[in-house]
Formats: structure tokens, C-alpha cells, sequence
């Protein structure tokens, strides 16, 4: 049962730090509202940037980024594209300049960051917030579940079935060596030239 108990600790250890770490990417370089920006700085891999604006033609610019990666930023452009919301397949300006506008989360669960470059669209960026708010990060937050919940119970019922398995073979292996009779030599019975053989030397 130590055993078991250290893989339950060490299994606690790593899926904390593996929060831990998507937390801090989904909330890294906490800026105030408001604050001039640059993107570069959120360079790694729990960052996806999406470009948007409310036309083609427009010179205001905005961008969501979001620490989901996996199904996330797909399903989003496809509710933007519902909404007639232009999606750019780059980033149309330089990555320096923009302005943190909102900060859209719901139960400790971070959506998404949303930028502004040059002139403010109070109408635009109201229906932005609804849209990022209106997708959930489902399968980003199932597989943070998997990792949290599941798997430290299928190491916990691992590990007890190996432990178990082990006790099983030892007493297999005692109850074995518990039937095996030694057999010891026994004394040649006393024959009539012996027992002259041994008198004689008295």
C-alpha cells in the first residue's frame, strides 16, 4: 500500500503542475484592461490568435487569443463566419499596438483575451464578447478532466491489482514450499556383525 500511496502522490504532483501550467498559459502576462500590447510576447505553444474585423475593407483591427488549442479556435471561426465577421488568414498589421479590450471567462475557465488596433467599434466588440462567450472549450476541458480524475484512478486500481497479484504469488509460493517433504537419510538398522563389531571395541 506505499507504493500505492506514492504513486497517488506522485500522480497528484503531475496533474497539478499539468494545471498549473494551463492556467498560467490561459492567464499569462495578466495585463489590465486597456493596456497597450504587443503579441510577441505570447510566444509558445497554449496561444492561438485569431484575426478578425468587422469588414474587409476596414481599418480597424481586432484579435482573439485563447490558450485552447485543439477543437477550440476552429469551432469559434465557424460561429464568427455565422455572424458575418471577416476572419484574416494572417495577421494583417505588425504584432506591436494593440489594446486589451475584454477578458471573457465563465467558472475559472478562461475563453479568451480580445485585442483592439486603431478605432474603437463599442457595437463590434460587444458582439465579439458574445461570440467567444457563447463557445465552450469542451474537449479541452474533458481531456483536463481525463488527466485530473481518470487516470490517477486507473494508476491507483493499477497498482492495486499488481500489489495484489504479488501477494497472491508469494502465497502461492509459501503454500508450495509448505508441501515439500525433506527426507532425511535414515540409520541403517543395528545388524548382528555391527553389534559384535561394536562390542568388541568397548
Amino acid at each position: 500500500m506505499t507504493k500505492v500511496t506514492q504513486t497517488l502522490l506522485t500522480t497528484l504532483i503531475l496533474t497539478t503542475l499539468f494545471n498549473t501550467t494551463i492556467a498560467y498559459s490561459s492567464k499569462s502576462y495578466d495585463d489590465k484592461i486597456m493596456e497597450v500590447t504587443c503579441l510577441g510576447k505570447y510566444t509558445g505553444v497554449f496561444h492561438s490568435f485569431i484575426y478578425v474585423a468587422n469588414n474587409q475593407t476596414t481599418d480597424n483591427y481586432y484579435v482573439i487569443r485563447t490558450a485552447w488549442l485543439i477543437t477550440y479556435p476552429k469551432n469559434l471561426k465557424k460561429e464568427l463566419k455565422k455572424n458575418n465577421v471577416y476572419i484574416y488568414d494572417k495577421a494583417p498589421v505588425s504584432n506591436c499596438g494593440w489594446t486589451l479590450i475584454s477578458k471573457i471567462s465563465n467558472y475559472a475557465v478562461s475563453y479568451g483575451n480580445i485585442y483592439r488596433k486603431n478605432k474603437q467599434d463599442l457595437e463590434f466588440e460587444e458582439k465579439l464578447t458574445n461570440i467567444v462567450y457563447s463557445k465552450y472549450p469542451t474537449l479541452e476541458i474533458f481531456i483536463i478532466c481525463l488527466f485530473t480524475v481518470i487516470i490517477p484512478i486507473l494508476l491507483i486500481i493499477s497498482w492495486l491489482a499488481y500489489d495484489y497479484y504479488k501477494t497472491y504469488k508469494q502465497n502461492r509460493l509459501n503454500a508450495n514450499m509448505d508441501n515439500i517433504i525433506i527426507e532425511t537419510p535414515l540409520t541403517p538398522p543395528l545388524t548382528s556383525v555391527n553389534y559384535k563389531n561394536n562390542f568388541n571395541n568397548v
